[in-house]
């Protein structure tokens, strides 16, 4: 089963040039006017790229690096109207960066919010909330735990850990 996932991923995102243009993409969309790319290890240990956009609102938060998860469109009609102005819709990089990678690390902040949020998805798209001690609680110790909050200017920052 992970091959299979890993091979369908794959069909997204293909390399590491990929991975940084999807962010790119996504940054973008989020009309960003400063975007910050950073490589460690050449990008074999992490791709991190920052933004200044508008940021992930909560209700998005959760299901963000699920598959076919994308805030681009609400309707079919969406399609053929304004994602013109878009670089994507297809809900499928997130996933699949997710996919390939050891886990995605995303802190956002909207213009609404006073302090960023920090959530790290699992190689399956799922939330993963650490325990203070670093295990994997389950899902309802997960629910009770508030997440990582701390100050951080409007946008967002995808970190995709150990890609590949």
């Amino acid at each position: 089963p992970d091959t299979i996932k890993r091979i369908s991923a794959k069909k997204a995102i293909s390399d590491l040039a990929s991975i940084v243009k999807e962010l790119v993409d996504n940054a973008l969309d989020a009309e960003s006017t400063t975007i910050k790319i950073r490589l460690f290890g050449q990008g074999l240990e992490i791709i991190e790229v920052s933004d200044d956009g508008c940021g992930v609102p909560p209700s998005s938060r959760p299901y963000m690096a699920t598959k076919h998860a994308t805030s681009k469109i609400t309707s079919i009609d969406d399609i053929y109207s304004g994602t013109g102005l878009t670089m994507g819709f297809r809900g499928e990089a997130l996933f699949s960066m997710a996919n390939v990678s050891q886990q995605l690390i995303v802190a956002t902040r909207t213009d609404a919010e006073e302090l960023a949020t920090k959530l790290v998805f699992g190689n399956d798209g799922t939330l993963v909330v650490p325990n203070k001690n670093g295990d994997t609680p389950s899902k309802d110790q997960q629910q009770q735990q508030q997440f990582e909050q701390f100050p951080r200017k409007v946008g967002t920052t995808v970190a995709v850990v150990q890609p590949f």
